[in-house]
């Protein structure tokens, strides 16, 4: 799935995805944005987290921050809107 959420386009990560769970990517000004749906739950919950690395000893570590979560897709675009995406 491909969908556009306040001016980020995030892409479906197959490998990590599954029937219950879909995670999907975004870039944007060299930050990287994962979009969690949890369809596990009713309605749907969406979580929004930035996605960075970390080098701990001689390995790298992929660290996430959630910034926004909701049960409503709107509210998530308009948090990207409002704080990530200025033009």
């Amino acid at each position: 799935m491909i969908i556009n959420l306040g001016g980020l386009v995030f892409a479906t990560d197959l490998k990590k995805s599954c029937r219950h769970i879909e995670y999907l990517y975004s870039e944007y000004d060299t930050q990287v944005f994962k979009l969690k749906i949890d369809r596990t739950l009713k309605p749907p919950f969406y979580e929004l987290f930035i996605e960075f690395e970390e080098l701990c000893g001689d390995k790298w570590r992929t660290l996430h921050s959630n910034i926004a979560s909701s049960s409503k897709l709107e509210k998530i675009a308009k948090f990207i809107e409002e704080n990530i995406y200025q033009l």
